[in-house]
């Protein structure tokens, strides 16, 4: 049986990449941009990418119209996870599915927060720095 590293490898080598900072950047200059969070309501409501909007992977692909009626084939998506791989895999069904610009944050939310970003929720900004190292 395969382990869920090597079930998702080959979709993160085919997919489209930004890292942390190229994200920041890209949604800089595409203020447009529909950011997807794919983990479950609670990671997302413990913290999230300011601006995303959290749609769990299998609802996204088939309902993503629904769900945002005036989106377009080539409306900017960027997808995220906690490490990569589903965010990748999506990446690959959404382009399936006739979406032009979708693209995955490398590494997932780990990644991103790794690279000193801060996550959001209603208590406001979340700096991981504040936190300290775990002893």
């Amino acid at each position: 049986m395969k382990t869920k590293q090597e079930i998702v490898q080959p979709f993160v080598q085919k997919a489209e990449h930004l890292n942390p900072f190229q994200f920041q950047d890209f949604i800089k200059e595409n203020s447009e941009t529909l950011i997807i969070d794919l983990r479950s309501d609670a990671e997302f409501n413990a913290g999230h990418v300011r601006g995303a909007i959290n749609m769990n992977r299998g609802y996204v692909e088939t309902s993503l119209a629904e769900k945002i009626p005036n989106i377009k084939d080539d409306t900017k998506i960027v997808l995220y996870c906690i490490g990569g791989g589903i965010s990748a895999m999506t990446q690959i069904a959404l382009k399936e599915y006739g979406y032009k610009n979708v693209l995955d944050l490398s590494g997932g939310i780990n990644n991103y927060v790794d690279k000193g970003f801060s996550l959001f929720n209603i208590l406001g900004e979340l700096k991981f720095e504040d936190f300290g190292a775990v002893e």
